[in-house]
Order: C-alpha cells, then structure tokens, then sequence
C-alpha cells in the first residue's frame, strides 16, 4: 500500500510517499480501501513533534477515512492514526455506513470535526435553545460543524475568523462574524468553544455568563510557524494560566477539556454521536463542507494550506485505486 509516511519532525515538505505493506487486521478490525483521508489540525501537531500522543518517527498520520470494505461496501470511520494511506485498518465498531449521495470526500469530512463539536457542545456543554454560542476558529472543519450543532439546537452563534472573507462566509450561515485582534467580543456567553489553548482561559471566562462553559479541545497556540520551534512552544506552555477552583467555583463556570483522541474508545458515547450526526445528515442540517481537496501525494501542500489558513472547512487527501493488472 502506498503512504504519505512522516519521517521525522519538519515543515510540511518533510512528508514521503513510501510503499508498506498491506495492513493485516487484529481481531475486531477490517481493512478498508481509503478513497479520502481528512486532514486535522493534529496532524499538523504530529508532524511538527508537538503531539504527545504521536508514534515514534516515522509514522503516517490521519485519524478518518471514507472508502470501501472488501466486499464492496462504501464506509468512514476513525483510525488511530494511519488514515495517509491506500489502505487501513480500524476497529469495525468504529465504521459507519457512507450513505447513498455522498461522496468520498464529505465522507472523510465528518468523523472527527463533527464528533468533536458533538461531544463539546451536547455531552459536555449541553447546549440548549437561546444559549450564545462563541466559536473559535469558526470557519475551519469543526467550526463549521460546531455551528450547524448549536444552530440547530436553537442557540444565538457567533463566529470568530482571521478574515473579512471569512467573515462573510459566517453571515451567509446567519452566524455573528468577529473578526480576530480587532471585534470585541460579546459579554454573557453560555458557550465558548476554543481550540487555541490554554492561555486564552481569562479572557475567556472574562466572557461567561453565570453558569457558562468553556470547552478546550486543542492547542494551536504552540504552533507559532510551519517548523517546530520547541523555544516558543515551551513557553507559551510554562506561561500557561493556573486555574483557581474555588475562584472558578465563585464564579460559577466551568471549563471542560476534550481530547478526540483519548475519548473515542468511551463504550457508547461515539455510537451515540454518530447516530445523531448521520441522523442530522439525513434531515439535511448536517452538511460537510469540504474547502479543497489533495491527492495523497501532495499531503505536503494540503499541510500547509491548513497552516496558511486558508482554508474555509475541511481539508481532504484523496486516494485513486489503483488500476487494474493486466492479465
């Protein structure tokens, strides 16, 4: 099979396309011929040494792929890792119906961005109809899905984006745009989802209502540059704010931290959200936008069109099958 395989930290032109072997499958896996990868902020993270989850060099990144069974069956589903590939193999629990009139492409759009906002805003926020809403990020894979989630469940959303284009892509989504280092942002919000990391928790709870949530899911601040700088990285990390609980508990708000990564094996809780979210998609408020696509050759160039961000939602890798041996 054939891989977008990282051999050590760098810039995104350190990827090489190797071939490995075909992945055997353990008990409880199936392989699965990948059409489409997605693309996520993580990968960057791991490609860049600034993952601690990450295998040891070198290794493929990609936790989500849409493609088919060997009995021809059209599927997406998560993978710990090794979605760059032709071929990988996953836990069968974790594979989800692909359904009639998506593509490929939408199809690796929605396993972890949607899971993501799932999880931060029902289990976790327990978002509800007339909560404000800020999403970090906003146009970005799970920025998007995050909207369409408290959107539908009735909340007043606001957008934050680095652009003005992308703040005119929010407003065509009935979302407030606040464009980063220069709108203020709204006083009394119930929700706040923010990817940045953790130095932006005052300003953050400086923005709650009573009773609001903050949910953490990433840590883009410590990417600083398409190369590694362990420097800048360290010290936004050791600057980190302490959080007072009994001032936190005076306050009355709450911080949640999520970790995809670590959360996905919870016996039901991703059953759960992928029922909801496919459910979503049938009804039609569940809509992948994929932003652009990159043959898996050029998983260089889909990196660094994630870290110029440009991108206005998903970012995905695409897999041509190979061509038929000739007799």
């Amino acid at each position: 099979m054939r891989v977008a395989e990282i051999p050590r930290a760098g810039a995104p032109d350190v990827f090489r396309l190797v071939e490995r072997p075909d992945p055997a499958p353990r008990d409880g896996q199936v392989v699965i011929d990948v059409r489409a990868a997605g693309v996520n902020f993580a990968d960057v993270m791991g490609r860049m040494g600034l993952y601690p989850d990450a295998p040891p060099f070198p290794f493929v990144c990609g936790y989500e792929v849409a493609g088919t069974l060997p009995d021809g069956r059209r599927v997406m589903a998560f993978t710990k890792f090794g979605g760059y590939a032709s071929k990988v193999a996953t836990p069968e629990r974790g594979v989800v119906p692909l359904p009639d009139g998506m593509s490929f492409e939408e199809g690796a759009a929605i396993p972890v961005v949607y899971s993501t906002a799932w999880v931060a805003l029902v289990a976790m926020a327990r978002v509800a109809a007339g909560d404000r809403v800020l999403v970090e990020q906003a146009a970005g894979g799970v920025g998007i899905a995050a909207i369409q989630i408290a959107k539908h469940a009735g909340a007043e959303v606001f957008g934050v984006v680095s652009t003005d284009a992308k703040a005119d892509f929010l407003r065509g989504l009935a979302v407030k745009p606040l464009v980063r280092d220069r709108d203020e942002w709204p006083r009394d919000l119930d929700v706040i989802l923010d990817p940045t990391g953790a130095n932006s928790l005052p300003r953050d709870l400086d923005h709650l209502a009573a009773a609001g949530r903050i949910v953490l899911f990433g840590a883009s601040e410590l990417v600083t540059g398409r190369k590694r700088s362990m420097l800048k990285a360290g010290w936004r990390y050791l600057k980190r704010p302490r959080i007072d609980p009994y001032a936190l508990a005076n306050a009355n708000r709450g911080i949640f931290g999520l970790n995809m990564l670590h959360i996905a094996g919870a016996p039901g809780l991703m059953e759960r959200a992928m029922k909801d979210i496919m459910k979503g998609a049938a009804e039609g408020w569940i809509k992948p936008r994929v932003d652009r696509t990159f043959p898996l050759e050029k998983a260089a160039d889909a990196h660094a069109y994630m870290q110029d961000r440009k991108n206005v939602g998903k970012i995905v890798l695409t897999v041509e099958t190979p061509a038929p041996q000739r007799s």
